[in-house]
C-alpha cells in the first residue's frame, strides 16, 4: 500500500495505542475512527485483553468497529451490532497445561507471579498476590491448583528478578512444541496462552471473509503482541512510546502518542483532502 493510499482495513491495537492513560478513548480519536469508515475503511480492534473486558471494551473504547480481536487472537467477535456483540470463534487451553509450563518457567529461567483468567466472564482473574498490577481489575488471592482449574483463555505473569524481554527469550525456546505460546503484551507483563494465537490470526479470519488481502491493510500498535499484525500489513504505523522491536519493524512512526491522539492525528492527516 503506498504513502498516502487509502486501506481497505484498519486495525489498531487498544491499550498503548489508542486508549490513553487514563483508560479512555478521546473524543478526537472516536471522530478519526469514524471519519475512516465513512471513507470506505473497515475498522477492526484487535488487543489482547480477555473476553471478561467485551462489553467495556466494545462500548467505551471501538464501538464503531465491526469486528473485535481478543485474547491475542483466541477469540473473534462481529461488533457491527455493537450492544449485542457475537462470538465467531474461540480457543480455550486447559489449566493443567498452563499449570504445567509456567512450572517449567520458574524452575529454568525465574520466579514469577502469575494471575489466570478463566473462560467465565463472572469469574474474577485469580493467583499470586501480585507485587505490581498496573490494572484496575478484580483479582483473587487463591492457590495455583485452583486458580489454574478447567479451560481458561490466558495466564498473565511478572518475572520476581530478570526483565520481561530476558524471560521472553529464554522461554520460547522452552515452550516450543508445547501446547502453550507466549507474548509480551505491553507494561513488562507476559502472557501464557494457547500455542499458536496471535492477532494476526484472527484478523486474517475476518480478511479472508472479506477478501481483503494484507497488503490492503493499515495498522496501529506499540506492543510485541503487535508485531505479527504490523509485519504482515501493507502498512503499518507504530507508537513512539512502543516496544523498539516494533519502532524497527514498523513503516512509519505516530505523530504522537497515545496520550497524545497519535492514531487520530495520523489518520486526519491520512484522509484531509478526500472529503
Amino acid at each position: 500500500m503506498g504513502t498516502g493510499e487509502l486501506p481497505k482495513v484498519l486495525v489498531t491495537d487498544l491499550d498503548g495505542t489508542i486508549v490513553r492513560g487514563d483508560e479512555t478513548v478521546s473524543p478526537r480519536t472516536h471522530a478519526a475512527l469514524r471519519r475512516a469508515i465513512d471513507h470506505g475503511i473497515t475498522v477492526i480492534g484487535a488487543t489482547g485483553r480477555g473476553p471478561r473486558l467485551l462489553n467495556w471494551t466494545v462500548s467505551d473504547h471501538i464501538p464503531m468497529a465491526d469486528h473485535l480481536i481478543m485474547a491475542q487472537g483466541a477469540f473473534v467477535y462481529d461488533t457491527t451490532d455493537s450492544h449485542n456483540p457475537r462470538r465467531l470463534s474461540s480457543q480455550l487451553i486447559d489449566g493443567e497445561i498452563l499449570y504445567e509450563q509456567v512450572q517449567r518457567i520458574e524452575s529454568h529461567i525465574d520466579k514469577v507471579y502469575m494471575m489466570a483468567e478463566s473462560d467465565d466472564p463472572d469469574t474474577p482473574l485469580s493467583g499470586d498476590d501480585m507485587p505490581v498490577w498496573p490494572w484496575d481489575l478484580s483479582t483473587v488471592v487463591r492457590d495455583r491448583r485452583a486458580a489454574l482449574t478447567g479451560p481458561m483463555v490466558k495466564l498473565y505473569f511478572w518475572p520476581d528478578s530478570l526483565d520481561s524481554d530476558t524471560v521472553l527469550e529464554k522461554a520460547e525456546p522452552l515452550l516450543a512444541d508445547t501446547e502453550v505460546g507466549i507474548t509480551e503484551s505491553g507494561v513488562g507483563m507476559l502472557e501464557l496462552s494457547p500455542a499458536g494465537m496471535d492477532k494476526w490470526r484472527g484478523i486474517e479470519a475476518v480478511l479472508k471473509e472479506r477478501q481483503v488481502g494484507w497488503h490492503e491493510v493499515l495498522a496501529f500498535g506499540d506492543a510485541l503482541n503487535d508485531l505479527g499484525m504490523l509485519s504482515r500489513a501493507g502498512r503499518s504505523v507504530a507508537m513512539p512510546q512502543g516496544h523498539q522491536r516494533i519502532l524497527d519493524a514498523a513503516d512509519e512512526i505516530a505523530p504522537a502518542d497515545n496520550d497524545g491522539d497519535g492514531v487520530a492525528r495520523y489518520l486526519e492527516r491520512l484522509l484531509d483532502g478526500r472529503s
